[in-house]
């Protein structure tokens, strides 16, 4: 049976995923909104940190619209740059807060997650070989917020390229195949 998202564990590691260490032992004492005190850490005065540790994990939210027999859609991943939020600067959770999404309020959400250190590279059909990594780019109410930014290999990885179709769909599946539940929606407990 296909390794999916649903039969991924944090705690056993199956699908070539190394076993994740308790989420609160990688928070950082948070900056709180003043009346919110469950609030995503705001950005205060600090700026971008670059430092993702191999340990660190990715939250992304998702609907049950992004799965098909329990399967996660490749589809679920757009492009350009996929927002995810920071294990060291936030809780799963915080990735369904307002602060967090633009101030909209999201129904019906769950969160998925994923490790820093994604499947790369991926070789484009003309030989170009392209490389995703985690960019730390914060928001004033979402200190966590991060990006997940593609370069082309040899050219320095400081902009963002959009890579071609068959990369960005290679890069969903491997991608796809990767991301486990970090907090279910409801509907499917």
């Amino acid at each position: 049976m296909p390794c999916t998202p649903r039969l991924v564990s944090r705690r056993s590691g199956s699908c070539g995923l190394e076993p994740m260490i308790s989420i609160r032992s990688r928070l950082f004492g948070p900056i709180l909104a003043e009346n919110d005190t469950n609030a995503p850490v705001h950005q205060g005065d600090k700026g971008a940190d670059q430092h993702f540790a191999s340990d660190e994990v990715l939250y992304r939210r998702y609907l049950s619209v992004h799965f098909k027999n329990g399967y996660l859609l490749p589809a679920a991943f757009k492009f350009p740059r996929q927002s995810f939020n920071r294990s060291a600067f936030s809780r799963p959770e915080d990735v369904l807060h307002a602060d967090c999404c633009d101030g909209k309020v999201l129904e019906g959400y769950g969160v998925l997650e994923c490790s820093t250190q994604f499947p790369t590279p991926i070789e484009s059909s003309d030989g170009r070989a392209f490389d995703f990594l985690p960019k730390h780019v914060p928001t004033p109410t979402c200190y966590a917020h991060s990006e997940l930014w593609c370069s082309e290999r040899g050219t320095g990885g400081q902009e963002y390229k959009d890579p071609p179709p068959s990369v960005k769909e290679g890069f969903r599946i491997k991608l796809a195949q990767r991301m486990f539940f970090g907090v279910r929606i409801k509907a499917q407990l």
